[in-house]
């Protein structure tokens, strides 16, 4: 596996109740297949000696993360002494591979045929953004005793990120078009998950 990128970074230190770190990566991954996913049999070459250096499926072009951490000031009656941080993560898609669905070559594998003379990796899957909140006020209850009261929005707006996708395309001809289905979700992320919090400190 060959990875080459590049980050850039801006960072607001914590101060006057509020900070920031943001970050764009932009880079490349490529490998031959061997060690992007050892267990699945789709993974392995098309045929004996072929080539297969291509795009790996670790292969994420664009990230960018936002995190905020803002505590409420004193002054503010109704909110004085909250927190609320957040993180925003987004990605473009991942690629996958399009499959023919059935032993095309007669090699014995049926699952590692593609349609015509793709390559691997050549469809770009769909990009996934998400963002996750927390709010937090920490409370004293004696001397020596204090409690952190939160609560936490994971996948806050509820998007749905998809994690896998259906690429069997179902024919060894790219002319004839691929069969129904081809492209649908087969899997998604989490959806919006709540959490409650209860931290003590002594």
């Amino acid at each position: 596996t060959v990875y080459r990128g590049g980050t850039i970074e801006i960072e607001r230190r914590f101060g006057q109740g509020l900070g920031l770190h943001g970050s764009y990566t932009y880079s490349k991954t490529m490998s031959d297949g061997g060690v992007d996913s050892p267990a699945s049999l789709s993974d392995f070459p098309e045929s004996p000696g072929l080539s297969e250096w291509a795009l790996s499926r670790q292969h994420v072009g664009h990230r960018f993360t936002l995190s905020l951490l803002e505590q409420v000031p004193r002054s503010v009656p109704l909110l004085r002494g909250f927190r609320f941080s957040s993180l925003m993560s987004i990605e473009s898609g991942r690629p996958f591979t399009i499959f023919t669905g059935f032993d095309a070559n007669n090699d014995g594998n049926p699952l590692s045929d593609r349609p015509g003379t793709l390559g691997r990796n050549t469809l770009m899957g769909p990009r996934y953004a998400t963002v996750d909140a927390r709010v937090s006020r920490p409370i004293k209850l004696t001397e020596r005793l204090s409690s952190e009261l939160s609560i936490d929005f994971f996948n806050l707006f509820n998007r749905v990120n998809i994690r896998d996708i259906t690429t069997f395309n179902g024919s060894s001809d790219l002319s004839r078009g691929p069969v129904a289905g081809f492209g649908t979700p087969r899997d998604v992320f989490n959806p919006r998950q709540i959490q409650l919090g209860l931290k003590l400190k002594f």
